[in-house]
């Protein structure tokens, strides 16, 4: 009886194996880029997990609106409140346990969350990545694609999880050149709900202690 369970088993396999479609990642990549050139906006709760290479975690979550332009927002519940927010010129970073900020322009600032923060409006996943490849999540039916820039630098590679049927992003992990990692899960996304620009002005707020800033954005 075992033995006709585990061929039936098997069998039922191989047939869904033969009849899923073969993955075309440069197709979904295409359909990502057109999917997230024309959009305006993106409200999404997130997950953010750090590792350093000495096996450090790091786990924070809340809240991430973007749009079209370079505009971002982080707004973080857990572990403590804080808002990281760019108007695509400046970054700011607002630590409300401490009551302490941090601004710069964004040319001058590294932050593992900057790649975030040109995905809106931007059509050019290919020409900025010289390979790619891809699997299918048989748990999840998530398309996830490893992408390998062209040029050496900080980052080793890119990983996107997408859903194929709506093409948007909801996993984004990068592996840096000190063996570090960053990824992000997004959940609840909603696009093109009329944010305002107003969301993304990264003035510090007053009663704040600012402890580093630029000439030009100061205080």
């Amino acid at each position: 009886m075992l033995y006709r369970l585990l061929a039936v088993a098997v069998f039922a396999s191989s047939v869904m194996a033969q009849q899923r479609p073969a993955l075309n990642t440069s197709q979904v990549l295409d359909q990502v880029d057109r999917k997230f050139s024309r959009m305006q906006d993106l409200s999404a709760d997130f997950t953010q997990i750090s590792r350093e290479p000495l096996n450090q975690t790091a786990r924070a979550s809340g809240h991430l609106y973007l749009m079209k332009g370079g505009k971002m927002r982080f707004e973080y519940e857990e572990p403590f409140k804080r808002v990281s927010v760019s108007d695509s010129k400046r970054f700011t970073d607002l630590n409300y346990a401490n009551r302490e900020a941090t601004t710069d322009k964004v040319k001058d600032t590294i932050d593992e969350r900057l790649p975030i923060m040109f995905l809106l409006g931007r059509s050019n996943l290919k020409n900025e990545f010289g390979k790619w490849k891809g699997t299918l999540d048989d748990q999840t039916g998530f398309v996830a694609i490893q992408l390998f820039p062209k040029k050496k630098g900080d980052v080793q590679w890119v990983e996107i999880s997408v859903d194929p049927r709506t093409y948007l992003i909801h996993r984004l992990a990068l592996k840096y050149s000190d063996e570090s990692e960053s990824e992000f899960f997004f959940d609840k996304i909603q696009t093109n709900i009329g944010l305002r620009s107003s969301l993304f002005d990264p003035t510090v707020p007053p009663g704040f202690h600012v402890v580093a800033i630029d000439d030009s954005g100061g205080r």
